[in-house]
């Protein structure tokens, strides 16, 4: 649906410069009424989600022709990317680090399946996209859960049935989402043990040749206990997982607080932070050392900006008074300054195709035959951050030589929604 784009956020006078990740709509989508709607939702239900273990978004804006969503950015990588690397290396994540990561992805997701509204009323949300994409993993040792674009809640504007519509990765559905059925919380449980069991045994559960397949694995295929494929995983551990992911949304746990409760007591001792993030460094340091560089030079940089834009989205806020000024990078490695993102944010449709690349430098990973090199965290930690007060040139957001995106138009049948009180805070920017 929309390119992630590393930059910085300049807030009012006297305030910090902040890294940010820029999420910019697709410009071939921007005349699609369901899928400008969806982009709007996410922006809508991100800005209430405030929780650690939560990807925090910023804002939310149409500035010049372009719709964008401005995020906390995650120093860090994808835990697919810590699976995938273990894989390569014919090794193991640690079952505590594994522990401590998917604890933190449920706190988060059950933060989300609390969200009220501005009455008290639950907003009975629902990620339907959970998966090891989707949980960014810190050099802080820090898990956040990212990316609500194909959320169930009340009050969406895209038109979506909660017990009608199939949204999210395919290896990763809960069957009752399959099979149409009504749809809850649980519905994340079963996909947070799905990534609990491939996080503990190396292997994907369920993936097929083609998507029939796949969908007969989840509804059919015997669900083996991690520990016929680890032998070091505990009987208990075994139990917690296959009852995360009990076909029957009945014999699950019935939150995913529930569900954390007896992991933390199936475990054992769970890694300290210091370890997971520098297992992160190790996956991805380079990538880290790469962005961080790139944000010292300013003749990389172009600086989206604009004064008095507002849109109207609902509880998103609209600024119409105030100035935001973001410092995007263009491509000046090769398209891989944010690799983590470029699978975070990419098509939830399951076999979905590569989207076209917009006028903007895309951030896509870079292909290795070989893990990357481990760096020295301490290394890491002493790059300076870039003085907010780097010049740049004033240009849009468009690489020197492109085409500009056409100016975004509302297509036909598009009707805002109804202005509702935000929750923003004034300043935060």
């Amino acid at each position: 649906m929309g390119k992630v784009y590393l930059g910085r956020v300049r807030g009012a006078v006297g305030t910090p410069t902040r890294t940010a990740a820029i999420k910019v709509m697709h410009p071939q989508l921007v005349q699609e009424t369901d899928m400008v709607a969806m982009f709007l939702d996410e922006a809508r239900i991100s800005t209430r989600l405030r929780h650690p273990n939560i990807v925090e978004v910023w804002d939310m804006d149409l500035v010049g022709d372009e719709l964008v969503i401005v995020m906390e950015y995650v120093e860090g990588t994808s835990f697919s990317q810590i699976l995938r690397a273990a894989r390569r290396d014919n090794s193991q994540v640690p079952i505590g680090m594994s522990g401590r990561i998917i604890l933190d992805a449920l706190a988060g997701l059950h933060a989300a399946h609390e969200l009220r509204d501005e009455k008290g009323n639950p907003m009975g949300l629902v990620h339907r996209d959970v998966s090891p994409q989707n949980l960014l993993v810190g050099a802080d040792g820090l898990t956040r859960l990212v990316d609500f674009g194909v959320a169930l809640s009340a009050g969406r504007i895209a038109s979506t049935a909660p017990d009608g519509a199939i949204k999210g990765k395919l290896s990763y559905l809960a069957p009752e989402q399959l099979t149409r059925k009504s749809v809850d919380r649980r519905l994340d449980v079963f996909a947070a043990g799905i990534v609990l069991w491939e996080a503990l045994t190396g292997e994907r559960l369920f993936s097929a040749a083609t998507e029939a397949e796949t969908v007969t694995q989840v509804l059919r295929e015997p669900i083996a206990p991690p520990s016929s494929l680890r032998p070091d995983v505990p009987p208990m551990l075994d139990e917690v997982c296959l009852k995360a992911l009990e076909r029957d949304p009945a014999r699950r746990f019935a939150s995913a607080s529930d569900f954390a409760d007896a992991l933390r007591a199936a475990v054992g001792p769970l890694a300290p932070p210091e370890d997971v993030g520098r297992s992160v460094l190790d996956v991805a340091g380079e990538a880290i050392m790469r962005r961080r560089e790139a944000l010292e030079k300013p003749e990389t940089a172009a600086v989206l900006t604009d004064p008095t834009a507002a849109l109207d989205v609902g509880d998103a806020p609209a600024k119409s008074t105030r100035r935001l000024v973001a410092v995007i990078l263009v491509s000046v490695l090769g398209g891989a300054l944010l690799t983590v993102f470029a699978v975070s944010f990419g098509s939830t449709r399951a076999g979905a195709g590569p989207v076209p690349s917009s006028t903007v430098a895309p951030v896509a990973s870079t292909p290795s035959s070989s893990a990357p090199r481990p760096v020295d965290s301490a290394a890491v930690r002493q790059v300076p951050t870039p003085p907010a007060t780097a010049s740049a040139p004033s240009v849009t957001a468009t690489a020197t030589g492109s085409r500009p995106p056409p100016a975004w138009k509302p297509p036909a049948g598009y009707r805002p929604p109804p202005r509702q009180p935000s929750t923003y805070m004034p300043g935060e920017l």
